[in-house]
């Protein structure tokens, strides 16, 4: 885990692991840092010592919006932690999918980013990368 801000949190179903996959390698490739499990899950640790640690820890939380995630044990819990720690870093993307379980109360006055595909040259997917960059460097530069 990164040991101070400036990397963005991702959170996923694991039902979609390759669209969180593809997410994270774009935001890399422009020189975003990530935080995503389990890849940064230290080896010896649960899941439940530093998943909250890492989400406040974090200067962004991107959460990967799918049918999937509304029914992960771990998403909501996830968000949860993350509205309470972070107001006004949330940042769900979608490919259409609005929120209408768990989700639902707590993204309704958070701005859902559309993206057509999770590709790097995808329009959505340009402007979340110029999102998560801008709000960084205001981040950053308190």
């Amino acid at each position: 885990m990164n040991d101070t801000k400036g990397y963005v949190f991702i959170s996923y179903s694991t039902k979609n692991q390759a669209d969180a996959d593809s997410v994270r390698k774009i935001l890399t490739e422009n020189g975003i840092k990530t935080w995503m499990a389990p890849y940064d899950i230290p080896t010896g640790k649960s899941y439940m010592e530093v998943i909250t640690p890492a989400i406040e820890n974090s200067s962004i939380f991107l959460l990967l919006l799918t049918e999937e995630a509304e029914k992960s044990p771990w998403v909501p819990d996830e968000l949860s932690i993350a509205k309470t720690s972070m107001p006004g870093r949330i940042l769900p993307i979608s490919r259409g999918t609005m929120p209408k379980g768990v989700l639902k109360l707590p993204l309704q006055t958070v701005q859902i980013q559309m993206v057509h595909n999770i590709q790097q040259n995808d329009q959505g997917m340009r402007a979340v990368v110029q999102r998560i960059k801008t709000r960084l460097s205001a981040i950053r530069s308190f």
